[in-house]
């Protein structure tokens, strides 16, 4: 759970607890990277969990970092994200954004991994 804006903490913290309290401890998860997140974001949209997830792992083994699919043909990124739904589309979007982030002023090294 992100508490990263002050004005909602002392609730999410509240609702954090009361659901710990019911359901248990929340399991561990991975967190993905921002941009990890926005490509999964992207391939997942009106695509089941259980079809985007593999997905992106075969994504995130070819490419490890996601500056490499902004060099990769949206044909090659399409191999590696069917059957997501509408995947030759976001195959072409996909490779698009990461050219595009790829060209934005970067604020701290590492933004993009």
């Amino acid at each position: 759970m992100q508490e990263s804006f002050g004005f909602a903490t002392p609730d999410l913290l509240f609702m954090r607890q009361a659901l710990a309290k019911h359901f248990g401890a929340l399991a561990p998860f991975k967190r993905r990277t921002p941009v990890w997140q926005l490509v999964r974001s992207m391939i997942g949209a009106r695509t089941h969990d259980a079809v985007t997830e593999p997905a992106l792992e075969r994504l995130m083994r070819h490419w490890p970092y996601p500056p490499g699919i902004a060099e990769a043909d949206p044909a090659e990124v399409l191999q590696h994200i069917h059957p997501v739904t509408f995947a030759e589309d976001k195959a072409r979007h996909l490779v698009a954004t990461m050219r595009w982030l790829g060209r934005r002023p970067r604020r701290s090294r590492g933004a993009m991994r």
